[in-house]
């Protein structure tokens, strides 16, 4: 199992609510969550297959944009 995580661009519960249909339509993540406390907005990923390269993918899908920390 490997733990992600990634500086993101979402700012509120509107946009978690705008990704999550990517992340969890996507069987390779076994959980995530956004930190929108935190001065990153990160986001933390946990996977067994996936690399770190496509989570930005599925988020530019939403919108947003994500650099791995």
């Amino acid at each position: 199992m490997s733990i992600y995580k990634f500086k993101t661009t979402m700012s509120c519960s509107g946009c978690v609510s705008k990704v999550e249909k990517f992340l969890n339509g996507e069987k390779d993540i076994l959980k995530w969550e956004v930190d929108l406390n935190s001065l990153d907005k990160i986001l933390t990923i946990e996977t067994e297959k996936m690399e770190p390269n496509q989570i930005p993918i599925l988020l530019l899908k939403a919108g947003y944009k994500a650099v791995q920390i």
